[in-house]
């Protein structure tokens, strides 16, 4: 008759005991990459996105580029210099302040494909910033990438115009903005819009609060572009700003012409899966050692000197 296991001695059995082991290792093991596992799944969507846009963008011909230049640029030319507000501060993702007219026209600018797609591609690699930009700056928005800042001009250059790129850092499964406090005067950041590359060198660097906003209004005669984020981190209190000024790249022709398929490199090898790995690996070749070792001296006689044979 089968002996039946009494509630409080489960513990005794090895089986049950080893799985336990062997499971809180495992727990151990992923709670410690799990910051690490969600920036790099995160970072696989975001390198997943360029490439769809630059796939997208490609199979668009000259003229079709073009149109969408062009009307990207009647649209900053028709912008009026009215103040911006915050766009980490609660609001109807972060229109022009008092009014959400033309917001419906906003959202079709620069629509190369989805009408969730990016916008654009920004490149900052003193950084290693690879970002897809948005429309607005919605939470929804601003977890999967950058976003324009509604209001602003669109990030295609022209003179007269200052487009403002929003991203967070210190966010919880990417890295986005996280290192923009050691950009550096002198530093270069492109825009990869339609097929077009506009570079822009870094000219200004600013901590200001929430409510000093006019460091991101139009100047006449010059082409900004202005990167946003929250600063200290996990405080927020007040608002970093980098400031590029239009410089050549040589690229500017791009959309007249055929293009390649633009991709991001992506995040690499996911070394995160090691350290989920290893906990239980470890416990496990400990298990296989402390049992080895119990099965050899469970083997051994209890009384050797019983084993051994007088010889006369």
């Amino acid at each position: 008759m089968r002996a039946i296991l009494r509630p409080d001695r489960w513990w005794q059995v090895p089986a049950i005991r080893t799985a336990t082991f062997l499971l809180i290792a495992f727990l151990g093991g992923a709670s410690l990459a799990y910051p690490s596992a969600a920036e790099w799944i995160g970072a696989v969507g975001r390198s997943q996105t360029i490439s769809h846009y630059g796939e997208t963008t490609t199979r668009l011909t000259p003229e079709q580029r073009a149109a969408l230049l062009e009307a990207a640029a009647r649209y900053n030319g028709e912008l009026t210099d009215s103040p911006l507000s915050d766009p980490f501060l609660p609001s109807p993702d972060g229109p022009v302040m008092g009014s959400d007219a033309g917001r419906k026209d906003y959202e079709k600018q620069l629509r190369a494909g989805e009408s969730d797609g990016p916008m654009a591609r920004l490149m900052f690699p003193a950084i290693d910033v690879d970002l897809p930009i948005f429309h607005g700056t919605a939470n929804g928005t601003l977890a999967r990438g950058a976003g324009h800042l509604y209001g602003s001009s669109l990030p295609v250059g022209g003179r007269g115009t200052h487009s403002v790129i929003t991203a967070h850092n210190g966010y919880t499964g990417a890295e986005m903005f996280d290192d923009l406090d050691a950009a550096q005067l002198g530093d270069t950041f492109t825009i990869t819009v339609a097929g077009k590359v506009l570079t822009y060198r870094v000219d200004q660097i600013e901590v200001v609060t929430p409510d000093e906003l006019d460091h991101l209004l139009q100047v006449p005669g010059s082409d900004y572009v202005t990167l946003v984020t929250c600063t200290p981190r996990f405080i927020n209190s007040d608002r970093l700003l980098v400031r590029g000024t239009r410089v050549g790249t040589g690229w500017e022709s791009q959309a007249g012409g055929d293009l390649e398929p633009d991709s991001a490199a992506g995040p690499g090898m996911p070394w995160w899966v090691v350290v989920v790995a290893l906990p239980p690996a470890l416990a496990a070749g400990l298990l296989w050692v402390t049992n080895s070792a119990r099965k050899r001296s469970t083997a051994l006689p209890e009384n050797p000197q019983a084993e051994k044979i007088s010889v006369p």
